[in-house]
């Protein structure tokens, strides 16, 4: 196994917003949504949106799978990169996948099988399991 750091996966840059109450985001004339501080495409400023988390996340997960064909690959990231993990393998519109809920130290497995069929190429087979 081979540790990579890949930038791609790191945690949504809030910007301006990066340590105030998520309270003060909401009431300064921002997008209403009801499970997260924003709307998908709301960008800080100084930031980035859900949406350019959402684009750096599929970047990383398409050229990963690309380099390790049938391999299993293990990432370590945040909440906001496991949303959009499974939004794209599962085709969730972003506002929809900012419900998902993810917990604090858990782990999703997401599965890849190419080939035409029905259904996609992807399988969440589990979310929040805990060891």
């Amino acid at each position: 196994a081979r540790r990579i750091i890949d930038p791609r996966i790191a945690e949504q840059h809030f910007g301006n917003w990066f340590g105030h109450d998520h309270i003060l985001t909401t009431t300064a004339g921002r997008a209403a949504h009801n499970f997260w501080f924003v709307d998908a495409a709301t960008q800080p400023p100084g930031g980035e949106s859900f949406l350019d988390l959402l684009s750096r996340t599929v970047q990383a997960i398409d050229a990963h799978s690309r380099a390790h064909p049938g391999g299993t690959i293990v990432a370590v990231s945040h909440g906001g990169n496991i949303r959009a993990a499974i939004a794209y393998a599962l085709g969730i519109e972003p506002d929809k996948a900012l419900g998902i809920s993810v917990e604090n130290l858990s782990t999703p497995r997401l599965d890849y099988y190419p080939g035409a069929g029905r259904g996609g190429a992807w399988r969440l087979v589990f979310t929040n399991a805990r060891p």
